[in-house]
């Protein structure tokens, strides 16, 4: 079985639903409605997580919908002034949508977090998979999207996107770097959880990245 398969179908129905929505009055109801149709139609085995964005038109609005450990973040002038949390049950257990004749213990589009970002021009928006976020800091992010200030192309855009997604699949394939995924890990030791860890306090801090799937989304605020 091909795993990518139902992501795939399901943020396909996701942006056919909000396609078919519009003009919108209310994107909170839209995106959850689009995650509530997305998950009754697509009937396959899997499951996955996911992010919905839309800037309401007229606006500078941004609102999201977001069920697990998927996510955005907002950077302003080198600053991140947002980033979404994610939803787990407990470490490396994630929020996550299936088919109920598949996945019976499935969360469902009402547990999605909204949440609503006011952007400025010159913002950027980086969108992803917990593929980046648990390989790639903050502090990596803001270093590859600094560069986009001023007259910023489509073509730049895309090479931060991709520059991003490399980074975080050389940290994912390595043992060596400290990842975000290696502080938790080292968090989840110190707190007992990994059992099969008896020596916690003389073990050295864990290093290295998760292999996960990497999808890296980034988009820059003009008024252009």
């Amino acid at each position: 079985a091909n795993p990518a398969e139902y992501s795939e179908k399901f943020i396909h129905h996701c942006a056919s639903k909000v396609a078919s929505s519009l003009p919108v009055d209310s994107p909170d109801a839209v995106l959850r409605g689009a995650l509530a149709f997305a998950h009754q139609k697509v009937n396959i085995p899997g499951s996955t997580t996911a992010c919905l964005l839309m800037k309401h038109s007229g606006s500078n609005t941004l609102f999201s919908a977001n069920i697990g450990d998927s996510g955005f973040r907002v950077i302003r002038s080198g600053t991140m002034i947002f980033k979404s949390q994610a939803q787990q049950y407990e470490f490396n257990m994630p929020f996550q949508l299936g088919h109920p004749s598949h996945m019976p213990e499935t969360d469902s589009a009402m547990d999605a977090q909204l949440s609503q970002v006011e952007l400025q021009e010159g913002d950027v928006v980086i969108m992803g998979t917990d593929g980046l976020f648990d390989n790639c800091f903050d502090e990596d992010l803001i270093e590859i999207t600094g560069g986009l200030t001023g007259n910023v192309t489509e073509n730049i855009v895309k090479m931060a996107a991709k520059e991003l997604a490399q980074i975080a699949q050389t940290k994912a394939m390595s043992e060596d770097f400290e990842t975000p995924w290696s502080h938790e890990l080292q968090a989840q030791e110190m707190g007992g959880v990994r059992e099969y860890m008896s020596t916690i306090a003389h073990a050295p801090a864990p290093t290295g990245g998760k292999l996960d799937d990497i999808t890296v989304i980034v988009a820059y605020v003009s008024s252009r």
